[in-house]
């Protein structure tokens, strides 16, 4: 592997070389020479990118989470379970929407508390039976 300065001296040989064919009247030889060197770099980028990603991928291990086929099973069963109590618990409330009265009467026979009087009015007085 290529220590920086290494690279960086190479990079201003490949500059001199391209002015000096430029210089020379070979601008379209020395446009396809950058263009073939920008392709290889661009090849060997993405062979760089694809084996950080196979060696992260080693590391790591995969990304997706692998669930139990028990656990699966399990969730499905509440979800089932849980499906089958709001249906029953919609049917029962559709039964009473459907007949008031049956559930009236199952309640008990008590009556809400009467405000009290305004201030200054009379007391009510006790009911007899005649």
């Amino acid at each position: 592997m290529m220590t920086h300065t290494e690279v960086r001296a190479q990079m201003e040989r490949v500059r001199e070389q391209l002015r000096a064919m430029i210089a020379e009247g070979r601008a379209d030889e020395a446009v396809e020479m950058a263009f073939t060197m920008l392709l290889e770099l661009q090849h060997h980028n993405i062979a760089l990118v694809l084996e950080l990603a196979k060696e992260r991928r080693q590391r790591s291990g995969r990304q997706t989470e692998r669930i139990d086929p028990a656990q699966l099973l399990l969730m499905l069963d509440l979800m089932v379970a849980s499906a089958e109590d709001e249906r029953a618990d919609l049917a029962a409330t559709s039964a009473e929407e459907r007949h008031p009265r049956s559930r009236a009467r199952r309640t008990p026979g008590r009556h809400a508390v009467p405000d009290p009087p305004p201030s200054g009015a009379p007391a009510p007085t006790a009911r007899t039976a005649a």
